[in-house]
C-alpha cells in the first residue's frame, strides 16, 4: 500500500519540475534570449547646405541610389542598412558659398559626419556599417 502514495508523489514531483522548466523556457523566450541579434541598422542620411540645394551621390555597395542628384536642403532620408554594408554619401554645393554638411546617423547616433565652409564645396560620409 505504501508504494502507491510514494509513486504518486514521485509522479507529481516530476510533473512539477517539468512545469517549472516549461515556465522558465517560456519566460526566457519572451525576453528574447533565444533570438539571434539583429543585423539591421536603422539609419538617417542628412545633407545641409546654406545655399538651399546640393548635388548628392549615394550608393550602398555597388548599387547606385543617386548619381549627381539635385536636392533641396536640408535633405533627409530614412533607411535600413545591413551589418557590413559599404555606404557612400557625398554632396557638393553648386551655389559656391556658405557651408555644406553630410551626416549618417545609425540607431540615433551620429556615425559619420563632415562639414566644410566655402571655398571648400564637397563633403563625403562613408564607411562599413558596424
Amino acid at each position: 500500500m505504501e508504494k502507491r502514495p510514494s509513486r504518486l508523489r514521485l509522479i507529481l514531483e516530476i510533473l512539477f519540475v517539468v512545469f517549472l522548466c516549461l515556465i522558465t523556457a517560456w519566460v526566457l523566450y519572451n525576453l528574447g534570449v533565444f533570438t539571434p541579434p539583429s543585423t539591421e541598422r536603422h539609419a538617417t542620411l542628412v545633407v545641409r547646405a546654406s545655399g538651399g540645394f546640393a548635388q548628392i551621390d549615394y550608393r550602398v555597395g555597388e548599387k547606385i541610389i543617386y548619381k549627381q542628384h539635385s536636392v533641396s536642403t536640408p535633405w533627409k532620408l530614412e533607411t535600413i542598412f545591413s551589418q557590413g554594408d559599404e555606404v557612400y554619401l557625398t554632396a557638393a554645393n553648386p551655389s559656391g558659398y556658405g557651408d555644406l554638411e553630410c551626416q549618417i546617423i545609425l540607431e540615433g547616433r551620429t556615425w559619420k559626419s563632415q562639414r566644410v565652409e566655402f571655398p571648400a564645396d564637397k563633403v563625403a560620409c562613408a564607411g562599413l556599417v558596424p
